[in-house]
């Protein structure tokens, strides 16, 4: 069995204050997962590489490349290509940062709010991976954050209507296409946020062995610094 396929993959998906901090930050407080931050697309050119590779097999089947096909002449001659694909998924391991003093995470993963090709990256180059959605339901006052704000010019540029707009084509795009995925799916909006939704999300990960008495909210009081103690204050073994 290839090392990738020992672990469980997850990977959350955001909007950009949506919560999407606050769930990695209470998953890492359990012994056997470990999600790491912004991962700034990594996965794109991986899956890029990936299906690169993929299509000229399909077009030299389709096209006998000229002859040259299942020659030495041909791309990718003698290359298998769920080798190639356990190449990759090495990659993201080891980019992956890995906090030492916890024994052999079983559930691997990353956040991305850059999502765009991730969704389909993460499919297929991570063995069985599944997804947290992290959205919200008040859009309106999603785009009134700061780190929203921030990003005011984009909006601007793009000529949205509102200050939400921009937000509500994102939110939709990204469960469309998580949807698309047929994988596994957690929602879990910022509105939903409880002791009992995050135990849930536990229990469906497959942790049975502890639970959360309450839920730290990164980034409350606005920027991307920590808010306080993290996760681990609401942890119980």
């Amino acid at each position: 069995m290839h090392e990738c396929a020992s672990h469980s993959w997850l990977v959350i998906l955001g909007t950009g204050r949506s919560g999407s901090t606050t769930i990695l930050s209470m998953l890492n407080t359990v012994p056997q997962i470990q999600i790491s931050g912004e991962n700034y697309g990594m996965m794109n050119p991986l899956a890029y590489v990936l299906t690169r590779h993929q299509a000229p097999l399909s077009k030299l089947k389709h096209l006998n490349f000229k002859g040259y096909s299942g020659s030495s002449r041909s791309p990718w001659y003698g290359v298998n290509g769920e080798e190639v694909r356990d190449a990759l998924c090495s990659v993201v391991l080891r980019l992956a940062p890995h906090d030492k003093t916890k024994h052999r995470p079983l559930i691997r993963g990353f956040k991305e709010v850059r999502w765009e090709r991730s969704v389909l990256g993460a499919v297929a180059l991570l063995p069985g991976v599944r997804f947290v959605v992290s959205y919200r339901r008040d859009t309106s006052g999603q785009a009134a954050s700061g780190w929203h704000s921030w990003n005011g010019s984009a909006r601007a540029a793009a000529g949205w209507a509102s200050p939400n707009q921009g937000i509500d084509e994102a939110t939709r795009a990204m469960l469309e296409a998580v949807n698309a995925t047929g994988r596994p799916t957690f929602h879990l909006p910022l509105e939903d946020f409880s002791t009992a939704a995050f135990n849930q999300l536990l229990r469906w990960v497959g942790v049975t062995n502890c639970s959360f008495r309450g839920v730290v909210h990164e980034h409350s009081g606005g920027g991307d610094r920590p808010s306080g103690a993290g996760g681990a204050t609401a942890l119980v073994t």
